[in-house]
């Protein structure tokens, strides 16, 4: 008879856990060993004889082969459990495995089965226990690249025809559509999210998408920096010896090249109320008989004394122009003051004081390749017209 799987694992646990069992039929009590018998099942524990955990083997294996008294036997693993009983004083752990029967014929009866051989367990590459394990060699050790269906590889190792070729190696290959094919997806042609970086291109417009205005417009021009220390003379002398170092400049100036800013006369505040730094609105009296040009919104102006702008350095924005008493030719302007960071200035004294209109106001910029950057105070020359301009610690071209 046969001994079941629960009194075969009782004999196991209180025999030899750590030892590797085999489950097979068996004669009745007190009759000789026949053969030939089958093998239902066998134990393996987790630790072998050599100190090492084979868990992870033991739990990928989908076969494992043994030597059974010189016959080599592979057993097909239909299921398998953990099982740790207490032995000697310790914890034991070993796996029951049940198999495919397998009938032994190959002994003669009364002989003991003796398993010679160490046992070899072979996982499957099939199995779900496998993959992402321990065993599992394709884990991050081999990629296989998609080859497309219709792109082939063009070898130019070498030149194919003499000096001046351009076909490939594999020309004739590549004419008869029988040349290897390359590593890379279709949809590396097809995919509008990659097609469109590399070779479509996009089209966009402000009128469709709104979009950014530059944070600076100006034209680029040829100039050579000084410290405000440098003479006239001394930058006359170099000009006119050839010594000067030219380099790239960004004009914020509406025309070609930068020039020297210059000031109109264009109203005299006469209504006897001091101007203080802080007042945003300015009243102005126009003279009669005297042709003044007109001041519109965004019109950058500067107060001096009688007809030299000479005490102020303010600039000041216009905002808004009314026209509060026609018939007195009394203007009314709504300005931001220290315009571009300028000082400020007031008139203390209500007596006769001029506003100037500013109708060139240009800043300078610096060009280091893509980059562009603030120039300090001093003087610029332009290389186009030779005019030699002062520069503020704003970067602007000032009246001198």
């Amino acid at each position: 008879m046969s001994l079941t799987s629960t009194q075969f694992l009782t004999i196991v646990d209180a025999t030899q856990p750590n030892s590797v069992n085999i489950w097979y039929s068996e004669a009745p009590p007190g009759t000789p060993q026949s053969f030939p018998l089958t093998v239902f099942g066998f134990t393996i524990p987790i630790i072998d004889n050599n100190g090492t955990n084979s868990t992870q083997l033991l739990l990928s294996a989908q076969q494992i082969n043994m030597t059974l008294n010189g016959y080599n036997y592979t057993f097909v693993i239909q299921s398998r459990v953990s099982r740790t009983v207490t032995f000697g004083g310790n914890n034991v752990t070993y796996y029951f495995f049940e198999i495919t029967h397998v009938t032994i014929n190959h002994l003669a009866d009364n002989t003991p089965i003796i398993l010679s051989q160490i046992i070899v367990a072979i996982p499957s590459t099939t199995s779900t226990i496998f993959f992402g394990g321990d065993y599992d060699v394709l884990l991050n050790n081999v990629q296989d690249n998609r080859q497309s269906t219709n792109v082939m590889v063009a070898d130019r190792y070498e030149i194919k025809g003499g000096p001046g070729s351009v076909n490939p190696t594999n020309i004739d290959d590549i004419l008869t559509l029988t040349a290897r094919k390359a590593n890379i997806q279709d949809s590396n042609y097809s995919m509008t999210g990659w097609i469109n970086g590399r070779y479509e291109g996009t089209s966009t417009n402000s009128i469709k998408y709104g979009g950014l205005d530059s944070a600076i417009t100006g034209k680029s021009f040829k100039g050579s920096y000084f410290p405000s220390s440098i003479t006239t003379a001394s930058i006359n002398n170099q000009i006119s010896s050839n010594t000067v170092l030219y380099n790239d400049y960004l004009s914020t100036s509406q025309d070609d090249l930068p020039s020297q800013p210059y000031v109109t006369q264009t109203r005299y505040v006469t209504n006897g109320t001091a101007i203080a730094s802080s007042d945003n609105t300015i009243t102005i009296q126009l003279l009669a008989g005297t042709t003044y040009p007109d001041i519109y919104i965004g019109d950058i102006i500067t107060m001096g004394d009688g007809t030299n702008q000479t005490t102020f350095t303010e600039y000041i924005r216009v905002e808004d122009v009314q026209i509060a008493l026609f018939n007195q030719n009394v203007i009314i302007l709504d300005v931001t003051r220290k315009w571009n960071g300028s000082p400020s200035g007031q008139f203390a004294i209500p007596n006769t004081r001029a506003l100037f209109k500013i109708p060139n106001l240009t800043k300078i910029y610096q060009l280091k390749g893509n980059k562009i950057q603030g120039i300090s105070k001093g003087r610029l020359v332009i290389k186009e017209s030779l005019d030699i301009l002062t520069i503020d610690g704003f970067g602007q071209v000032v009246i001198v």
